[in-house]
């Protein structure tokens, strides 16, 4: 399946002065594939290292730092040659070997002809007491498919394409709009976890769908666990009322409704590290209009909105029925669903870089739909 940030990543090799690169996103947003893909068809060879299936890697970043050696034992152990400029070297679940994450400063120092590509958990990079190599790589955001990259991966190659054109709303004609309004309501239903997505396309079943979906979110809850710490509770509970706080008329974070007597300073942290990782957008609150918006923006009044729209529709508990039916009992929460969308296709977009957490081009958008082809 393509993805638009896939030239990015030719730019990055095409770079004179490229840097070691860290490719990060939200858990299952196929960066691991798409590393893999790039690798098989613009270098002649990819060696792909993966720290969590082979942990005796660790040692050979642990006994030193020196880039030389590094790759004469990968090249031993894996029994592949390493030319720099035809090979890509794929560092993967890099979390798991904090001297590897120091190691990318010495790779940018001493071989700066090598094009070495890194993933793994963000959560995991930032907490680990690796010496981060700032200003020695280069880093790029994955976000989950966006609805121009579905519906290539749905064989509407020219619709995506009519979309990115930037077409004029008058110019469409009726049977263009409702064909795209029908492929973008499934989308809503899918959302963009690739992993998902090919499921779809291949079965057309909403059961396989739903079924990947819930283990996704049953499996981003046990990263809470694993590296939450003591903010395990919060942050499953933040998690879980996403789709709560969004079907409601006023969809603000509201902090008392989660704890008794919360404030803004007992949420700092468990939101920010939810955004850290990924899995939701934070936007806050713009008194007045000014440029920056940051210099009028209210940190303590947000709204938060969940990386991926089909996962919002699952953890709603919503039948893909709701989505594609005539139903005013349901129009707040079509509402939110559609607000949370255009947030997600506005990240994509490049609305934001997403590791700040800060939404400078955002601001609150307040409607109250009728229909579902109203809010859309």
């Amino acid at each position: 399946m393509k993805r638009l940030i896939y030239e990015e990543l030719v730019d990055w090799k095409n770079d004179a002065n490229h840097k070691p690169l860290i490719l990060d996103g939200v858990r299952q947003c196929g960066k691991t594939y798409l590393l893999k893909q790039f690798g098989s068809k613009e270098f002649k060879n990819c060696v792909y290292c993966n720290f969590e299936e082979s942990p005796e890697l660790n040692e050979l970043f642990d006994s030193n730092m020196e880039p030389s050696k590094i790759i004469r034992d990968i090249e031993l152990l894996k029994s592949v040659r390493i030319v720099a400029g035809d090979t890509l070297l794929i560092l993967d679940e890099i979390q798991e070997c904090e001297s590897a994450i120091t190691s990318l400063k010495y790779f940018h120092e001493h071989m700066p002809e090598l094009h070495v590509a890194c993933a793994g958990s963000f959560l995991g990079i930032m907490k680990s007491k690796a010496s981060f190599p700032v200003g020695k790589i280069d880093t790029k955001h994955m976000f989950p498919m966006n609805f121009c990259e579905y519906l290539m991966a749905e064989g509407e190659k020219s619709l995506a394409e009519f979309i990115q054109s930037d077409p004029d709303p008058d110019e469409i004609s009726k049977p263009v709009h409702e064909t795209l309004l029908r492929l973008m309501r499934d989308y809503c239903i899918v959302g963009g976890m690739p992993e998902i997505v090919q499921t779809w396309i291949s079965h057309h079943d909403i059961n396989k769908v739903d079924s990947l979906q819930k283990e996704l979110l049953q499996n981003y809850e046990r990263d809470f666990a694993k590296h939450g710490g003591n903010m395990v509770e919060m942050l499953t509970s933040i998690w879980t009322s996403l789709p709560s706080f969004l079907s409601r008329e006023n969809r603000k974070f509201i902090f008392k409704d989660l704890k008794k007597d919360g404030r803004s300073e007992d949420f700092r942290g468990p939101v920010q590290w939810l955004t850290n990782a990924h899995l939701i957008y934070k936007v806050n609150h713009i008194k007045r209009h000014a440029y920056p918006p940051s210099t009028e923006q209210d940190d303590t009044q947000y709204k938060l909105y969940m990386c991926d729209i089909g996962l919002l529709r699952a953890m709603a508990g919503h039948p893909a029925g709701v989505i594609i039916t005539e139903n005013d009992d349901t129009h707040l929460y079509k509402g939110g669903m559609y607000e949370n969308l255009t947030v997600c296709e506005l990240m994509s977009a490049g609305a934001e870089t997403c590791i700040t957490g800060k939404m400078e081009s955002m601001r609150w958008i307040s409607y109250r739909p009728s229909t579902a082809d109203q809010s859309l």
